[in-house]
């Protein structure tokens, strides 16, 4: 499944005003190593851009990578419309 990094328009949810607006993002996204070994990496968006974190490693990947792997945990934020 491939997910969006940008802010997307989320369907408003049950019970809330159909005029509030809300738009969500995705701030990080949590995957688990191919092998199956229980290794966990993420990818964190920071400063218009994505960090890779593995360990102790750290580095700027493009947003093409980003969608492109599967995730194992996504974790979106509510931001202002």
């Amino acid at each position: 499944m491939k997910t969006p990094t940008e802010s997307w328009r989320a369907n408003p949810l049950p019970g809330t005003p159909e005029e509030e607006e809300r738009l969500e993002n995705l701030p990080s996204r949590l995957q688990e190593s191919t092998n199956g070994s229980g290794h966990y990496t993420a990818f964190v968006a920071s400063r218009g851009g994505w960090l890779y974190c593995d360990d102790s490693s750290v580095k700027n990947v493009d947003a093409k990578q980003v969608v492109n792997q599967k995730a194992y945990v996504l974790f979106y934020k509510r931001v202002k419309a």
